[in-house]
């Protein structure tokens, strides 16, 4: 709710009492909102322990990642042999804006498909011009994809999986149109504007529990975790082969993608 909408709510409901009102709630917000960012200050060091401890775990951020439907979701089929090369995730806040955060992927140097080793995403909370602004201390403020800053150089066009698994315009579709899918995991960086699918706010939300998805300690409600993942009875002797495939979806249960609020 914005905050036209907010004051007005309250204007309607409590009449000449109204400002007092949005007094308390901007009073709680800020509250909410320094909490959260004690909580992303102190989880920084954490971030950088768990960078270094996941190194001794063949495969563990793409494990992670394909052990949460939410995120997994957002992955094409197609991205499971280059997400193979995947070596951290790194979420790095800003410091004038918490809210604002630049989405860190670093990949091997052997990755045949790109020669990135880090790919980079910022957003931010701050509209474009001739929306309405959030309000300071709103947690739930909408997120914009900013431009790309370095594009993904894709080795070869055989290798580039934004073309192999384009994103579909939804708008274009029909009622009964066949759909197979977002596409490839890739076109997000390449994107810019309101993030409609909440890709950002997922990884977020992922990071935070990326140990527990790793170790299957999380019952995720969106579905079963994705087929063909490395249990902790299976054979591990292959877990160092980057190249080995991590099957990001099932055939017969994806789950469905969560709405992002409007």
């Amino acid at each position: 709710m914005s905050t036209s909408e907010r004051k007005q709510a309250l204007k309607e409901a409590f009449g000449k009492d109204a400002g007092a009102f949005d007094a308390l709630l901007v009073e709680v917000a800020k509250v909410n909102f320094d909490a959260y960012k004690t909580k992303v200050e102190s989880l920084a060091t954490i971030q950088d322990k768990l960078s270094t401890l996941a190194k001794k775990v063949p495969k563990f951020w793409p494990t992670s990642i394909a052990k949460c439907p939410a995120l997994a979701q957002n992955f094409d089929p197609q991205d499971a042999d280059a997400l193979a090369y995947l070596t951290d995730v790194k979420i790095v806040h800003d410091k004038k804006d918490v809210r604002d955060f630049t989405v860190e992927m670093h990949f091997s140097s052997k990755n045949p498909f790109f020669s990135n080793t880090v790919l980079r995403k910022s957003l931010t909370v701050t509209p474009p011009a001739g929306t309405e602004t959030p309000s300071e201390y709103d947690l739930d403020a909408d997120l914009y994809a900013l431009p790309v800053v370095e594009p993904i150089k894709w080795t070869s066009p055989d290798h580039d999986l934004t073309k192999k698994a384009p994103r579909p315009k939804m708008e274009d579709l029909e009622e009964f149109d066949a759909f197979d899918g977002m596409g490839s995991f890739f076109c997000w960086f390449g994107e810019d504007g309101k993030d409609g699918l909440g890709i950002g706010e997922t990884l977020l939300e992922w990071k935070s529990n990326a140990i527990e998805y790793a170790a299957n300690m999380i019952d995720d409600d969106m579905g079963s975790d994705m087929e063909g993942m490395p249990s902790g009875d299976e054979d591990d002797s292959d877990d160092d082969d980057p190249t080995k495939e991590v099957d990001l979806e099932s055939e017969d249960e994806r789950p469905k993608k969560k709405t992002k609020k409007a």
